[in-house]
């Protein structure tokens, strides 16, 4: 420290430090009125807490976990839609009550894979603690790149393979099965629902992508098309895209387009009936109190059926639909952009199950070939 005599009388005490982002010198001062033994004790003290605050706040890489998981959260929020958002904020409480307090210069390997031991030990589906997972990962690599930490901690995340669920192997249907649903349903009164699942077989929709046709500006008779560029959130009530932003154009059949005339005509004479139905809504389907359709009633109604054996939900009815256009050898990309899907992978997974009937297919064909020679 070393002090200056300034014009008014007063004294600067002056000290340097290295700024560790440039490396460049900087001078810290304070001006006081004396400069006695006792004040330059006490402009030493000051001016070193005035270093250290200068230097903490240069330090950005250390700051609680919290704050990065804030930082990333104002980010994500504009980015995920829907469903994804909602898991997004539970993973994130979830992670601000354990790791939150914990300095990201003190984040580990090690700390993070006990966390997620944790959450298998609580006796949660590894699906589950594989969401956990992912949405750690993205926090961390966010973190990486605005450089709190140096190594690439999401790369080393593990989790045990434990509490999988056994999953269904033939989630679709038969044509009696398909057959049973629809005239049980047609049979009691509900034709609407079983035009729902009509277009699901038909189209391969997500159920929401479905309910959330606009008739007027999603349907286009003329070209046989629907352009799929939205999907109702049942949590957040509001329309957003379609999962994974998969907003696409598809094509459909006649049969599809006579079940969207006829449903366009029981809604219309719905909003006739029904005065709670404003009289410009143009939403596909919809309720005599003029709300958007609730799929989970239809799961309900569905797993009523007499003679129903699986535990039959609308995702069957796309599923049947993968299914056939499998069978019927549409390469596998050309079926993922239709239904929706970021890849091949599912896709990929149905025709590795139904691999078996496809090869004894093959062999009729082998039998069968002849070049006639």
């Amino acid at each position: 420290m070393w002090v200056e005599d300034l014009p008014n009388g007063k004294y600067k005490f002056c000290e340097r430090y290295e700024d560790p982002l440039t490396g460049k010198i900087k001078k810290v001062s304070i001006t006081n009125l004396k400069n006695t033994k006792a004040i330059r004790e006490q402009m030493l003290i000051k001016l070193q807490d005035k270093i250290k605050k200068s230097l903490n706040e240069l330090d950005v890489r250390s700051i609680p976990f919290s704050e990065l998981i804030d930082k990333w959260l104002l980010i994500d929020e504009q980015k995920s839609v829907g469903q994804t958002k909602i898991v997004h904020k539970v993973h994130t409480d979830k992670f601000k009550e354990v790791l939150g307090d914990i300095k990201t210069d003190k984040i580990t390997t090690s700390v993070l894979n006990n966390y997620l031991l944790s959450l298998t030990e609580k006796t949660l589906a590894y699906v589950t603690v594989a969401g956990y997972k992912n949405t750690l990962s993205l926090i961390l690599q966010f973190g990486k790149k605005l450089g709190y930490f140096q190594k690439n901690l999401h790369e080393e995340l593990q989790i045990e393979k434990l509490n999988v669920s056994k999953t269904n192997p033939d989630k679709y249907l038969e044509k009696e099965e398909i057959d049973t649903i629809i005239n049980y349903l047609e049979t009691t009164n509900r034709s609407e629902m079983a035009r729902i699942i009509k277009l699901q077989l038909l189209t391969g929709t997500r159920i929401n992508e479905l309910l959330s046709i606009d008739f007027k500006e999603q349907i286009d008779f003329k070209n046989k098309t629907i352009n799929i560029n939205r999907n109702f959130n049942h949590a957040l009530k509001e329309f957003g895209p379609p999962k994974h932003d998969s907003s696409r154009i598809i094509n459909i059949n006649q049969e599809a387009i006579n079940l969207l005339h006829e449903q366009i005509r029981c809604t219309k004479l719905k909003m006739i009936k029904y005065k709670q139905i404003e009289p410009t809504n143009s939403l596909l389907f919809i309720t005599k109190n003029g709300k958007i359709l609730d799929p989970g009633s239809l799961n309900r109604i569905i797993k009523k059926t007499p003679g129903l054996e699986k535990e039959v939900t609308t995702h069957y009815f796309r599923h049947t639909f993968i299914v056939r256009m499998i069978e019927n050898k549409i390469p596998f990309h050309l079926i993922a952009e239709h239904v929706g899907h970021k890849n091949t992978r599912m896709i990929e997974d149905i025709y590795y199950h139904f691999s078996d009937s496809m090869k004894s297919e093959l062999k009729s064909a082998i039998d069968e070939l002849s070049f006639n020679f």
